[in-house]
């Protein structure tokens, strides 16, 4: 056999060899995170549910069986064994409150307030432009951006003594920026 065959013939055997090496099972994808043992629900048309996910940066790369799973696990993946535990895609939820937000412009704004005198001063200042009976109603405050404690106070929060004793003919309520809270005087109840 003359060399320029033996060239071919070892270049031909190595590209096969080559060939049927990158044939075999071991997978080129590795997951960067695998949940496995779970109840996942991947939320599809046909609700689907598994019990074994694989994620590569944003992509999923198999949903399954943990067998089938398991393929996509290397030495940097972060396993997750969820032991039964339900897994649903993460929602971003940015989310407005669009007829809040109108109603809160129309409000006392107490969000910039240092302190509690200050509410009730801005409480006092909108008696002069309200009429006797009418509500006066405001949105924003939030006790951490107070420079101390109201006096008196029920663990820094405070009593309705000082609105009750600025307003007696006005119901007063003030809601927390969060939406949680309220103060009120005592006019709620008296009449």
């Amino acid at each position: 056999m003359k060399s320029f065959q033996k060239f071919i013939l070892i270049g031909t055997i190595s590209c096969l060899l080559l060939l049927i090496a990158g044939c075999g099972s071991s997978n080129e994808e590795v997951a960067d995170l695998v949940l496995l043992n779970g109840k996942i629900l991947t939320v599809d048309k046909a609700n689907t549910e598994v019990e074994a996910l694989a994620i590569k940066g944003v992509n999923i790369l198999a949903i399954g069986e943990r067998s089938e799973i398991e393929k996509y696990i290397g030495k940097e993946t972060e396993v997750i064994d969820l032991d039964g535990k339900l897994a649903i895609p993460g929602l971003i939820e940015g989310h407005g409150h669009f007829m809040r937000l109108g109603e809160t412009l129309m409000q006392l704004d107490l969000r910039n307030v240092n302190s509690w005198e200050e509410i009730v001063e801005l409480v006092k200042e909108a008696i002069k432009t309200t009429e006797k009976g009418d509500w006066i109603v405001g949105w924003g405050w939030h006790q951490d951006k107070w420079e101390q404690p109201p006096n008196p106070s029920i663990e820094g929060l405070p009593t309705h003594q000082g609105l009750s004793l600025i307003s007696p003919d006005n119901p007063v309520l003030l809601n927390h920026t969060s939406g949680h809270g309220s103060f009120a005087n005592t006019s709620l109840t008296d009449k």
